[in-house]
């Protein structure tokens, strides 16, 4: 008993020597992982086909006052228990339905905890599940570690990706592109745009989407580059058009938008 004592206490010395360590030298602990924005900041793990929105969680963003739930399930079948649900997990909840914060979280069956799920936002602080395989009226979306399968009574919050940027949204090509642009989907060769875009590789390209085409398993997105964006021009360049891959290695996707506007 004695041994256990000294050696807890040990535990909580040091714990205290390392946060004295860290405020001594004017660092902080890391904070947690935020994955709001897990299309945008690279966090998914497989390519992504689409986002779903969850209207009966999300609510006009704080959710109903009675909480509600969808059930994840590990394949797309109803004939097992589900492996757990998602829930939006709301803080500071007023008398008029607005609230502090609110965020969809992961209940697992074996697990107290909760988690965040990985989101992106389809509109304006509108939080969608993200979609890696479709089957019917089953999508199996991201989580953290892995995936799960929900379902649903339709498919019309459902939003495939790179479809969803023909609509009116802020597309932007996403940094770190090569400079290709192919003159037809599916052609043989690239062209290399001008040299002058070159300094913008490592920006995102202010884009318009201007059509999108499968061509066998591979999906093609026509873009046109704009040289001005939310008032800020890109100088030195001209505007260029062409088709490229809707992914890019390592399973990203290639255009994205700011679902918030300028």
């Amino acid at each position: 008993m004695r041994a256990a004592f000294v050696s807890q206490v040990g535990l909580v010395g040091a714990a205290f020597i390392l946060l004295f360590l860290f405020e001594a030298t004017g660092l902080t602990t890391p904070a947690a992982q935020d994955w709001q924005w897990a299309v945008s900041t690279n966090l998914t793990h497989e390519r992504v086909v689409g986002l779903l929105n969850l209207p009966e969680i999300m609510g006009a963003g704080c959710g109903s006052i009675e909480p509600k739930r969808v059930d994840l399930y590990k394949t797309p079948s109803t004939l097992s228990p589900p492996i757990g649900s998602i829930a939006l997990s709301v803080s500071d909840r007023q008398a008029d339905g607005t609230c502090g914060s609110a965020q969809i979280v992961v209940r697992r069956a074996e697990s107290r905890s909760d988690e965040q799920l990985p989101t992106d936002e389809t509109g304006y602080e509108i939080a969608a599940a993200i979609v890696y395989q479709r089957s019917g009226l089953w999508f199996r979306i991201a989580l953290q570690h892995g995936s799960a399968w929900i379902t649903r009574e339709s498919a019309q919050d459902f939003q495939s990706y790179p479809e969803l940027l023909l609509t009116d949204k802020s597309d932007y090509l996403r940094k770190g592109w090569d400079g290709k642009l192919w003159p037809a989907p599916g052609a043989a060769a690239a062209t290399q745009v001008p040299s002058g875009w070159s300094k913008h590789f490592g920006e995102n390209i202010p884009i318009d989407v201007l059509g999108v085409r499968r061509i066998r398993n591979e999906v093609w997105i026509h873009v046109r580059l704009n040289t001005e964006s939310c008032g800020e021009r890109l100088t030195g360049v001209r505007s260029a058009t062409g088709w490229l891959p809707a992914y890019r290695p390592p399973r990203r996707t290639s255009v994205w938008f700011y679902s918030r506007g300028c």
